[in-house]
């Protein structure tokens, strides 16, 4: 979690826990599918290529260039919708996988 949520590193967390349990991996898509909904609803536009991880939602900022070449003024509103998706998205992905969560059988 620590490498996906600062750096943007998902690698070890999609090898090493989501798809050898396949259903975390369709729950974490679930949760990613509705954040990205909250993202094309709001209108939320990327102006720059910027980080990854948390540093990602800095890139929805409003820059002065994008402003002189026509972009609208939001300020931060676009970056505030950005943390709101991504938090629902984590919460839902985590209410699937807590609701759904069986433990395996010993073996």
């Amino acid at each position: 979690m620590i490498s996906a949520f600062f750096f943007g590193v998902t690698e070890p967390a999609i090898y090493g826990v989501a798809l050898p349990n396949k259903k975390a991996f369709i729950n974490a898509c679930i949760g990613s599918a509705v954040g990205g909904l909250i993202i094309g609803i709001s209108g939320a536009v990327v102006y720059i290529s910027g980080g990854l991880g948390v540093f990602n939602w800095l890139s929805y900022i409003t820059t002065p260039a994008a402003v002189e070449l026509g972009a609208p003024d939001m300020g931060i509103t676009y970056m505030i919708w950005a943390i709101i998706a991504s938090l629902v998205a984590a919460a839902v992905g985590f209410a699937i996988e807590f609701t759904t969560y069986k433990p395996e059988a010993a073996k």
